[in-house]
């Protein structure tokens, strides 16, 4: 019997069903399939990231140890310099020049062989020379530049304008050290302090070199001030006012009874001079201390660079330098 219309659309509808069956599952295993790819693509992904910090792990590791051995071979250079400039400074201090006396067989250092006399200040001069090693520097600061002797061996300094104005020098002095008649060992070890001698009995004395600090009576031995020198006849008032200014242009007026060199003020409070003397001391005194410069706040001028802007006669200047070099 053949089957019927109605059996036809049966099995058609089957068939359908069946085939959209198929399709689903098909795409249920694709979406699968797919999910299982990207799994894979993840895990290879996270296998390689894992050996990407496997080997930035062992290259961090090698970069720590790198780090170790050059602090550890920083410290053993640390070491050898520090141990360097020990034995530099030990065999510095081996090296210091010593003096004999020739009366005792004492050994004494340059600066207690010049204040006992033993040797003169250019000898002095040169032994310290051997000890230190001084050079001129500038150095920059809030209050602008200023020029710095540097002792390269021991590291000390001195501020050349501050030794100056404390009167451990003068303006001339530092003129004749930029014309080339004194070195720079002889400025620096005068800008030290060491620009004063004195007596084997240890008294101070009045150097050689400084102007006429009193007026010894013939016959008697007697010394006299330069104010009562003239006071008593023994001077001219010309003479005792040229005697006064060269005192007070070489660093201060002179105390005969002990050598020791006082400012105008303090002179006058001692009765070394007359207190009216003061102002017309006042511009010698000037220069060993310094002129004022008019172009630079602070500055100051030399007795030639004061010659040059008038604040100081020509006749002056001369006699300021006269005695001054």
């Amino acid at each position: 019997m053949a089957p019927s219309s109605g059996d036809d659309q049966q099995i058609a509808q089957i068939t359908m069903l069946l085939e959209e069956e198929i399709r689903l599952r098909k795409m249920k295993e694709d979406e699968v399939a797919r999910q299982v790819s990207k799994q894979q693509g993840l895990q290879s992904q996270i296998d390689q990231l894992q050996k990407a910090l496997g080997r930035s792990g062992k290259a961090l590791k090698m970069k720590e140890e790198e780090v170790s051995k050059f602090m550890d071979q920083l410290a053993n250079a640390t070491q050898k310099i520090a141990a360097q400039h020990k034995e530099k400074s030990q065999s510095h201090m081996k090296q210091r020049v010593k003096v004999i006396d020739p009366d005792t067989g004492r050994e004494l250092a340059p600066a207690q062989a010049y204040q006992e006399d033993l040797i003169d200040w250019r000898t002095f001069c040169q032994l310290q020379g051997q000890e230190c090693d001084w050079e001129e520097v500038t150095i920059t600061g809030p209050e602008g530049m200023s020029t710095m002797f540097h002792d390269r061996k021991s590291g000390n300094r001195i501020n050349v304008a501050e030794a100056i104005h404390k009167g451990l020098g003068t303006q001339a002095d530092l003129d004749r050290y930029r014309a080339g008649n004194i070195t720079i060992v002889e400025l620096a070890t005068k800008l030290s302090g060491h620009s004063g001698a004195k007596n084997p009995d240890g008294t101070p004395a009045v150097e050689e070199t400084l102007p006429v600090s009193g007026v010894i009576v013939e016959g008697t031995g007697q010394r006299l001030r330069i104010r009562v020198a003239h006071s008593r006849g023994l001077l001219e008032s010309n003479a005792a006012h040229r005697l006064l200014q060269a005192q007070a242009a070489t660093g201060g007026i002179v105390d005969v009874a002990n050598g020791r060199r006082l400012s105008l003020q303090q002179a006058a409070e001692r009765g070394l001079i007359n207190w009216s003397s003061i102002a017309h001391l006042s511009t010698a005194q000037k220069a060993y201390t310094g002129f004022e410069d008019p172009l630079l706040s602070g500055g100051r001028l030399s007795v030639t660079g004061a010659l040059r802007c008038g604040k100081v006669t020509r006749v002056d200047a001369l006699h300021f330098l006269r005695h001054s070099t």
